[in-house]
């Protein structure tokens, strides 16, 4: 029987530690039964009755990070949020890992709303001021002396709050006056005052604080000090200040092969992305270029659309924040060359330097404004995006980023993957930044994105195996893989700004990124047109989540067994260099084209299976038994690979670990042996993306598993929705009714942990769980204070 050690492990919260004793209200304590701090002060209260304060401890409303034990904890944030509004609470609920919320309420509040429906509370920590912004990096003189722009964060919304001070009611604009008011007040008790020359209201819950250009730099750190001592305050950072960072290129993408486009020319049709809309948000576009004009028709400016023009579906102006002023040209010339390689389609000469969906239209949304450094845009990003979902745009490409690489969950990594989460048909794909030292930046860091870096554009092999020099390496801040795929980047010719019509050649990830956005334009095309899975466009539409075209892309992938600066890429694939590596369409997309010699033809067999946005819950276990074949000439796949990838919702602004919900990626061989996806055999506890590769893999019948190992946040949705991608030669999901399913495990189940059913699936023992019952169950055995082990 196994035997069930107990390690001791300290009550983490806000990403991994970050906690002191004087933060702690109330934490479980293995083997004590001394009343809990958070629960006496509740009960104090209660005791004193009227003679309350807004002052005193258990009233007085703040940040709490609050943990729970997996046993009973709240299904999403929403039933967090619900609860908290029945005890009086209308300000906004964050995750934060693991099974944790930041919450603004009373102690209270929080301790009625969580009694009320039975949730057992493991800690409850009170967000200290050194938490609520990033203070080591501001350590740094010269980040300080350069940023001046700020990002102040509240839990209030003026249209949800019940404000604890009775003086405002709902919708009350004054209540925005008075957080501004008070800011300013703690300013000046400190003698700051005049080191903030602008206060603004930005967004519902986030205000710009602009320091002045005199300000000396410990007197920037003290001013930001002095407002992160506020109670009213969540989170603070610097601004964001965005910055931008073809014929070989749209063959490399399609088949690794110089020249050959088998999507654009296959025996049975054209994929060129046709009745497909890409939304670019870039520096703007030369709309008399011949790659995009229509001689015929003007220009659609949004809201406005026009379907009927041969390339431009609507063009939102950039808007001059200092005169108001709108423009629609493209003075840099990276909008034009980027939008060129993604869908251009130049009218007469040039034809070799189409984008990769010519027949794709375009929504263009103009960041760059003449007479204005930088980009410009919302300082909420889901702003931005939503207009492309509202138009209807399948991809949203952005050749931009920030000018860092975040240090934790930032605002706008966390908006991103909000975005996608809501919105599961809308792809997001960023360029990785073109600095190998500093990294990827942000948002292309944010986990459900696609991050594009760069790989060398060029006729000879050895030469395009080589990362470009300048294209950004991973890890992220919590070691997550980014960026995630490669596309050529360096001297790609496409449209040229400065012509009507002329062709120029640029390098960078920005000019990467365009052939992955395209690439997921194809695919969705692909499926959409009903490809899948015959070959023939002759099945029902398949309209995909972006889990799926993400699965796809990455799963489409080959390694690049170059050098990046000199360094070797090519070894442990995922790493930080190639991600998984650079996309190869060919790969992924499967047509019943005929194959052999011209006395035995045959019909290539399909190696390909997908599964689109399927649902799952804590615990639970889906299978994909499937058989492959050996490797023949009418096989296309040579090995067995498996992709898993799900859209995952934010984590807090400020959580040093970007994942909220885990799931676990395994797979069977033929010989009952089972292989996981994480290194060494482990399991994943970081990604989004899970792949398991045998490049050579034996005959027979595999299963592949998805197990919901951490799923504590779901809502929308009542389960959480992933996708999955397997390759196999010949691959054949049909059941074989005279093989028995196996389970896994040696022995098997884990022996008494659990016991095999006739589905070939483990039932394990309540204090076990896994596809194998080889996962001690640490809250059940260690009281929710240690680790497992053997």
């Amino acid at each position: 029987m196994f035997a069930s050690l107990c390690s001791l492990a300290a009550v983490i919260a806000l990403g991994e530690a970050r906690a002191d004793s004087r933060d702690v209200y109330y934490t479980g304590e293995l083997g004590s039964e001394k009343p809990l701090k958070w629960k006496r002060t509740v009960q104090h209260a209660k005791r004193r009755g009227s003679t309350l304060g807004m002052d005193d401890e258990a009233v007085a409303t703040r940040h709490y990070t609050v943990s729970f034990a997996r046993s009973a904890t709240p299904a999403s944030k929403k039933d967090l949020q619900d609860a908290l509004a029945e005890a009086g609470v209308g300000a906004d609920v964050k995750f934060v890992p693991n099974r944790s919320y930041r919450v603004y309420c009373s102690l209270m509040q929080l301790h009625v709303a969580t009694e009320k429906k039975g949730w057992v509370v493991d800690a409850v920590r009170l967000l200290q001021d050194r938490h609520k912004l990033d203070m080591e990096r501001l350590e740094s003189d010269e980040r300080m002396s350069r940023v001046a722009r700020y990002l102040v964060h509240t839990s209030h919304d003026p249209e949800k709050r019940l404000f604890e001070t009775g003086r405002f009611r709902e919708g009350d604009d004054r209540y925005e006056e008075e957080l501004i008011k008070e800011w300013k007040a703690i300013l000046q008790l400190r003698g700051l005052k005049a080191a903030v020359s602008q206060w603004e209201k930005v967004g519902p819950t986030r205000y710009l604080m602009v320091l002045g250009s005199t300000s000396e730099i410990e007197e920037r750190r003290n001013v930001l000090r002095a407002v992160a001592s506020s109670h009213s305050v969540a989170w603070m950072e610097a601004a964001p200040e965005y910055k931008v960072l073809n014929d070989v290129a749209t063959s490399l993408v399609q088949s690794d092969q110089q020249g050959a486009h088998p999507l654009w020319e296959n025996s049975f049709g054209r994929l060129t992305g046709a009745n497909q809309l890409a939304m670019i948000g870039d520096t703007g576009l030369r709309l008399d270029s011949c790659f995009f004009r229509d001689q015929t028709r003007g220009i659609a400016f949004w809201p406005k659309t026009d379907p009927e023009h041969r390339k431009i579906f609507s063009y939102n102006q950039c808007i001059n924040t200092d005169n108001g002023n709108v423009d629609s040209n493209d003075a840099l010339g990276h909008g034009s060359h980027v939008a060129g390689s993604l869908a251009g389609l130049p009218e007469n000469q040039f034809q070799q330097y189409k984008g990769l969906v010519p027949d794709a239209k375009i929504f263009f949304y103009d960041l760059q404004c003449d007479g204005q450094p930088g980009l410009i845009l919302p300082y909420d990003l889901r702003v931005y995006f939503e207009t492309g979902i509202t138009i209807g745009a399948g991809v949203s490409h952005n050749s931009w980023g920030n000018s860092e690489k975040p240090a934790q969950v930032i605002t706008m990594d966390a908006e991103a993957d909000s975005i996608l989460f809501e919105n599961s048909a809308f792809i997001i794909v960023f360029a990785a930044g073109n600095d190998a030292n500093v990294g990827v930046l942000s948002p292309a860091a944010s986990k459900n994105v696609v991050a594009v870096g760069a790989h060398m554009n060029n006729y000879r092999e050895a030469v395009r195996q080589n990362v470009a020099s300048f294209s950004a390496r991973g890890p992220t801040f919590d070691n997550r893989i980014k960026p995630e795929i490669m596309a050529p980047g360096e001297m790609v010719t496409s449209a040229h700004n400065g012509k009507t019509c002329g062709i120029t050649d640029k390098k960078g990830t920005s000019m990467a990124a365009p052939f992955v956005s395209g690439s997921a334009l194809l695919l969705k095309q692909y499926l959409e047109e009903g490809w899948y899975p015959s070959g023939r466009r002759d099945n029902p539409s398949l309209y995909p989540a972006n889990s799926l075209i993400k699965a796809m892309l990455i799963h489409s992938t080959r390694r690049l067994r170059g050098t990046q600066s000199g360094l070797f890429v090519g070894k442990d694939i995922p790493n930080k260099y190639q991600g998984w590596g650079s996309v190869a369409l060919q790969d992924i997309v499967y047509f019943a084209e005929k194959v052999g010699t011209e006395e035995e033809l045959t019909f290539a067999k399909t190696h390909v299976h997908l599964v689109n946005n399927h649902s799952i819950g804590q615990d639970e276990v889906f299978v994909i038994d499937f058989h492959a074949d050996e490797p023949s000439r009418e096989t296309r796949a040579a090995g067995v690979r498996a992709t898993l990838v799900w859209t995952d919702p934010p984590a807090s602004e400020g959580s040093m670990k970007a994942l909220v919900n885990d799931l676990d990626l395994s797979l069977m061989l033929p010989n009952g042996s089972v292989l996981n996806s994480g290194r060494q055999n482990s399991y994943d506890r970081l990604n989004v993306v899970e792949q398991i590769d045998l490049p050579s893999a034996a005959p027979g019948w595999y299963r592949a598993y998805v197990y919901g190992y951490h799923v504590v946040e779901t809502h929308p949705y009542p389960k959480l929705p992933f996708s999955v991608v397997i390759t196999a030669p010949s691959i054949d999901v049909s059941s074989d009714p005279s093989k028995k399913p196996q389970c896994p495990g040696s022995p098997v189940c884990g022996g008494q942990r659990g016991k095999c059913n006739s589905q070939g699936l483990c039932e394990c023992a309540p204090e076990f769980h896994h596809i194998d019952c080889g996962l001690c169950d640490a809250e059940v055995n260690c009281n929710n204070h240690g680790t497992c082990t053997p």
